[in-house]
């Protein structure tokens, strides 16, 4: 199986518009490929979504969530 690593950028771009991120994105929720993320990508993500897109925290949560039940945790 082919894993990935997605980064904070390819998160943020995955989760507003429909390019490449968000089909890479699809795939690791398919299962038809592994992605794998750290805990320090998922906090930055978490940040950027408060910063720059004034996400609320129960709807940042919502989206961290997902990322948790769908990619495998590494550590650094």
């Amino acid at each position: 199986m082919i894993k990935v690593v997605l980064d904070t950028n390819i998160l943020i771009s995955a989760t507003f518009w429909k390019g490449n991120p968000y089909k890479v994105f699809n795939l690791v929720l398919e299962r038809k490929i592994q992605g794998n993320i750290t805990l320090e990508i998922l906090e930055e993500y978490s940040k950027v979504l408060k910063r720059d897109f004034q996400l609320g925290e129960e709807e940042i949560q919502k989206r961290t969530e997902r990322i948790l039940e769908s990619f495998t945790t590494v550590h650094q």
